[in-house]
């Protein structure tokens, strides 16, 4: 599904209700046809994976920053992580690879790279639900489109919820070859 619209008309607030971040002042907002206030914060957030525009990266490595997403998670499942998200070639350039020190707030890496560490993090968890709230926005269409293509390709029975401001970064989400299975 796909979420399009200016600065400020309210996409992020629907991610946020999505996670339950805030509550609904009227309406109601459902998951699996449950209003999200029915479930427990915890259950609701398993459910759920999100990757933010702007990205929160901590003074860690980079296979800890992308680990945040699911502690525990071993390197195979980190490098998988980082595949899908296009983040593997820039990482493996970088002094440590993964063992490299991550500046404060991510300081030390490109837009781009931030955001691609960020979708990581959310792809690594087995989610059913994938919300990109315009996490794509700093990188080049061939490569968010790659991005897309390899998250098709890993979790083909997820819901993944595109929000963006540029038209480009959503044109093609119901079709099939590109990214969901969206029926028409």
């Amino acid at each position: 599904m796909a979420v399009i619209g200016a600065i400020g008309c309210g996409k992020t607030t629907l991610a946020g209700l999505m996670m339950r971040f805030y509550d609904a002042d009227s309406g109601a907002v459902l998951v699996d046809g449950i209003d999200v206030g029915e479930y427990r914060q915890r259950a609701l957030r398993e459910k759920i994976a999100i990757a933010m525009q702007k990205s929160e990266l901590f003074g860690v490595t980079v296979g800890e920053n992308i680990a945040w997403g699911l502690p525990g998670a071993d390197s195979m499942s980190l490098a998988s992580a980082a595949s899908i998200a296009q983040a593997d070639s820039f990482i493996s350039s970088l002094g440590n690879g993964y063992d490299t020190m991550v500046a404060e707030r991510g300081m030390s890496l490109s837009g781009g790279q931030k955001q691609r560490i960020s979708v990581a993090r959310a792809v690594l968890k087995p989610a059913e639900i994938f919300i990109f709230d315009d996490s794509t926005s700093a990188l080049d269409l061939k490569t968010e489109a790659d991005l897309y293509r390899a998250l098709k390709e890993s979790r083909p029975d997820s819901t993944k919820i595109i929000i963006a401001q540029r038209i480009a970064s959503v044109r093609n989400s119901r079709d099939p070859e590109f990214y969901t299975d969206c029926p028409e």
